[in-house]
């Protein structure tokens, strides 16, 4: 969430966090949204005192297509209802690809814009996509491109998607620190507002496929 650059992209991997630990963080309900693809039942949690957020839904798209759609995430600006300005895949391999994007923030947050370098990996089991943050300089473009807006210190999380006879049974968590000041109000809204929204993009978008 790959080689765009002829120049070499020189980018330092930063550790990867314990996605176990968010199987054993304490979750609690903070609410639900109806969207177009179901009911996203969200909850929120903190790992090492960084905001995570949890959505489910069932859905009548395949894992499958799901996943077709989180190893394309490049592609977002032409699906997804976020205003990402930037969207470029800097490397690929056989199991995962790098990511750049920057995400334009609406004004009356009084915050910046937010950008961030990803990597992004399917798991072997075709039932999980995991991405987080990289660290280091990338190509000259994407700094110019990253000009002006945060970077978030703390960026990971996963799509998670189950075969069920009922449909695919989604799951989204993302842990963030966003960077710079962050009212309440913005954080709650990120949390009741955008992560439906983004689930629903996702899914509509894997059903067109």
């Amino acid at each position: 969430m790959i080689s765009l650059f002829l120049t070499i992209v020189v980018v330092a991997v930063a550790a990867e966090p314990d996605f176990g630990a968010l199987d054993q963080a304490t979750w609690k309900e903070v609410g639900s949204r109806r969207t177009d693809v179901g009911k996203v039942m969200l909850q929120a949690s903190y790992v090492d005192e960084v905001g995570c957020v949890q959505g489910d839904v069932t859905v009548d798209v395949t894992p499958e297509k799901l996943l077709a759609v989180t190893d394309d995430m490049v592609s977002a600006p032409s699906w997804s209802s976020a205003d990402i300005s930037h969207s470029r895949e800097l490397s690929r391999d056989a199991s995962s690809f790098v990511l750049f994007q920057r995400l334009e923030v609406p004004a009356w947050t009084l915050s910046s814009d937010r950008y961030w370098v990803l990597r992004g990996t399917a798991d072997s089991a075709k039932q999980r996509y995991r991405w987080y943050r990289l660290s280091g300089e990338s190509h000259t473009a994407v700094s110019e491109a990253a000009d002006g807006a945060i970077e978030p210190p703390v960026n990971y999380g996963e799509w998670r998607f189950l075969d069920h006879e009922d449909g695919t049974s989604l799951r989204y968590r993302a842990c963030a620190d966003f960077g710079g000041p962050v009212p309440t109000a913005v954080q709650r809204w990120v949390t009741t507002q955008q992560v439906p929204a983004l689930i629903e993009d996702l899914v509509q978008e894997a059903g067109r496929r």
